[in-house]
């Protein structure tokens, strides 16, 4: 069955709306009913394209994770070996401050269990993705980690969470001096 583009249109505003909301107020503020007022359309019409609450927090949880894998792959794409470490913060930072990190991790805590498959799926997207991340490094710095890439991978995703916790608290340049010593201490220790 082909989605038509408009319906793709639709389904897209209606995600965007409760990514907002899931932004702004966490996951207890998103419900059919509110995502349809902030979407400027009828419940009818969200129920139309997400059976209930939770096949529209999937589909949030999908559109977040796909905007995060995003961002890294943009700062990765063209870098240089003088570039990628700046690119990447600032793919992190632009997630630090729009809350979209923060609300992924908001679902991962807060989830229904009817997604907790669709989350463990994804989040394993999101390693995948940050250990290409670490290949590309390696290729364009000629640097040999000494750590396991798998683990490196693992690290630096908890560290970007971690950051986006303390940023739901604070912002402040502790932050950009957390991942430049992160990323310091794991690329001295290559070979």
């Amino acid at each position: 069955m082909v989605t038509s583009p408009r319906r793709l249109r639709s389904t897209a505003r209606l995600v965007d709306a409760a990514v907002t909301l899931l932004c702004t107020e966490g996951v207890g503020g998103v419900s059919v009913q509110r995502v349809a007022d902030t979407a400027g359309v009828s419940k009818g019409l969200v129920h139309y394209h997400f059976r209930d609450k939770d096949a529209l927090l999937a589909a949030c949880a999908s559109a977040l994770v796909a905007d995060l894998v995003a961002r890294d792959e943009l700062a990765r794409q063209g870098a240089d070996a003088t570039g990628i470490l700046d690119g990447l913060w600032r793919a992190l930072e632009s997630s630090l401050q729009d809350g979209r990190r923060r609300a992924w991790l908001a679902l991962c805590a807060e989830s229904p269990p009817a997604i907790r498959d669709t989350l463990a799926a994804l989040a394993a997207d999101r390693h995948a993705a940050a250990l290409a991340l670490l290949g590309t490094l390696a290729d364009l710095l000629s640097w040999t980690p000494r750590v396991p890439r798998p683990t490196l991978a693992a690290a630096y995703v908890a560290l970007g969470d971690g950051l986006a916790l303390d940023a739901a608290i604070r912002l402040s340049a502790e932050h950009r001096r957390a991942f430049d010593a992160f990323w310091f201490s794991v690329l001295a220790d290559g070979g």
